[in-house]
């Protein structure tokens, strides 16, 4: 069976859309009997994310059978810079920007997945959420149909 993750990158407060996305990780668990690792990657070191920080570890604590993974731009340094030790330091540059490039996004993420030991991922923005337990008419999780 094909291993999935669950990324949400972002450069805000995640208060409403992580607590959403968690959803549909838990459903995957609960339902499905699937262990989707749900990350949520910063793309910049705003003060925000200390309030980011604390909102991923009650969700740790709420969820402790999911696997919640927060990577602050200090940990992503850390990885870009063990992954490309014996690499061309403009490599290790690209992926070390905190810019808004939705390219160089994309490419993090794919290594993140293959780290994880992951055949495919999924992505959320951090500026939706899921409409399910907000509307009526929201019945079903987007992730699993």
């Amino acid at each position: 069976m094909m291993k999935s993750v669950l990324f949400l990158p972002t450069n805000r407060l995640i208060e409403k859309c992580v607590k959403s996305y968690i959803q549909e990780v838990n459903y995957a668990k609960q339902n499905l009997q699937r262990n989707i690792p749900l990350v949520i990657v910063e793309t910049n070191s705003e003060p925000f994310t200390e309030k980011n920080k604390k909102i991923i570890m009650e969700l740790q604590n709420q969820y402790e059978e999911l696997e919640i993974i927060h990577l602050t731009v200090e940990e992503q340094k850390t990885y870009f810079e063990n992954l490309f030790e014996d690499m061309a330091p403009e490599i290790k540059e690209i992926f070390e920007e905190t810019e808004t490039n939705y390219g160089t996004a994309m490419n993090k993420l794919a290594l993140f997945t293959c780290s994880l030991g992951c055949d495919a991922f999924h992505r959320r923005d951090s500026d939706t959420r899921l409409c399910f337990g907000e509307f009526k008419e929201a019945e079903e999780i987007s992730l699993l149909k």
